[in-house]
């Protein structure tokens, strides 16, 4: 199974399209947890001080 011969490709594009929205919607919460992580381990690194 060839996931990037030239037959597949439109197929992605269909994915991505019907997809995009929840696609999006993860990498924004991703984003965000990774985010406030990074906030909260800033906070407990200071506390410590």
């Amino acid at each position: 199974m060839d996931l990037l011969t030239v037959d597949t490709l439109p197929q992605t594009g269909e994915i991505i399209k019907n997809n995009g929205l929840y696609i999006g919607l993860g990498l924004l919460a991703l984003i965000a947890l990774l985010l406030i992580w990074k906030k909260k381990k800033e906070k407990e690194d200071t506390d410590k001080q």
